[in-house]
């Protein structure tokens, strides 16, 4: 009751939170966002210089101050600390660290979504680099998504205008991250009790829809030694799917590839190769088949793992 008591207070009471003013960054931007999520009630207020910092609830990325709880800079001599993978915290990683689990609900949700969007972003941030490019290219990143909501010099100097716009951006992508993490989570309880029930553990059956797709379900099962193969319904599809099991999550490298003899085949192909007249699709990499009949995937499935 206290906590929803106190919850309850919070969304009421006005909540004001001061960052640096001129030209923003993205953990910035996303630290502001992170806070708009917890308090609906969000002053913000954008000052030039840290001898200006008004009285506030929180102040972020400005002040050269960090204390767990209010005031979330990371430019003070020595920085605000680093996580133990090496990655060290700016504003945005401040912020969750404190309201990240609030947030999500659970520890691992909130962790995932740190893995995913707040460490590169703090990484980006403090100029630490996490990837190479090649040939001179580089991916468009969520900072290059951020930065082209500031004004160019043909603009004029509005940017506390564009930082709004940019927070209420950061909001909707924080909060999609955060619902597909929770889903994420959701289809791995099912996945692992489909494993744990599974009397054969090389070949996982799931038995009703699914709708959250292979990725899952292959990143899930790819923590498991056993599995080789998993079998699954699409609804939408109306057809069963025979999926090829990575080594490990984050590897396209299946551990066994589905029979070379049956890649790329079409439907008439594979009748005469495996006797059965309802297989829609075999992926020329080996990873996917796709069938009309549970049966028909089961028994090629068993015929796989045998191969």
């Amino acid at each position: 009751m206290v906590l929803l008591v106190t919850g309850l207070l919070r969304k009421l009471a006005m909540t004001k939170v001061v960052t640096h003013g001129g030209k923003y960054h993205t953990d910035d931007v996303f630290a502001v966002a992170t806070l708009s999520l917890v308090y609906d009630d969000l002053e913000i207020l954008r000052v030039k210089r840290k001898e200006n910092i008004p009285e506030a609830d929180f102040v972020v990325d400005i002040g050269q101050v960090y204390d767990e709880e209010c005031k979330f800079d990371h430019h003070q001599k020595g920085g605000a600390g680093e996580r133990e993978d090496g990655i060290p915290y700016a504003s945005f990683g401040l912020v969750w660290k404190r309201f990240g689990i609030e947030l999500c609900g659970l520890a691992e949700v909130s962790s995932l979504v740190d893995r995913k969007l707040v460490q590169p972003i703090d990484a980006s941030d403090v100029g630490f680099s996490y990837f190479e490019s090649n040939k001179g290219l580089y991916p468009y990143l969520i900072q290059d998504v951020i930065s082209s909501f500031r004004p160019t010099w043909s603009e004029g100097d509005d940017f506390d205008g564009s930082f709004s716009k940019a927070v209420d951006f950061a909001k909707n992508i924080l909060s999609r991250e955060i619902k597909m993490a929770k889903d994420f989570f959701s289809a791995k309880g099912d996945l692992t009790r489909a494993y744990e029930t599974s009397l054969i553990k090389e070949i996982i059956t799931l038995d009703k829809d699914v709708p959250y797709g292979r990725e899952i379900i292959n990143t899930t099962l790819s923590e498991h030694k056993e599995p080789i193969y998993a079998i699954y319904y699409k609804k939408d599809e109306h057809s069963w799917r025979l999926l090829a099991i990575s080594k490990n999550p984050g590897n396209i490298i299946q551990r066994k590839p589905l029979p070379e003899e049956w890649r790329g085949k079409s439907s008439e192909e594979m009748k005469e190769i495996t006797g059965l007249s309802n297989i829609k699709f075999v992926h020329n990499s080996g990873f996917l088949l796709i069938a009309e009949s549970r049966d028909s995937v089961t028994e090629l499935a068993k015929r796989a793992l045998q191969s």
